[in-house]
């Protein structure tokens, strides 16, 4: 075996951009819809 390591800088990158749509998705449908979203701060599902 060799000791090459696997750089994932990349794909971190990657989830981490796809995460922050996400939330900025999730935030404009909450504030146009506060009465529809019963999540709590903090939960990520």
């Amino acid at each position: 075996m060799t000791d090459q390591k696997i750089d994932f800088e990349t794909y971190f990158k990657q989830y981490e951009a796809i995460v922050e749509m996400a939330e900025g998705i999730f935030q404009r449908v909450k504030s146009e819809n506060e009465a529809h979203v019963n999540c709590k701060a903090g939960y990520s599902d």
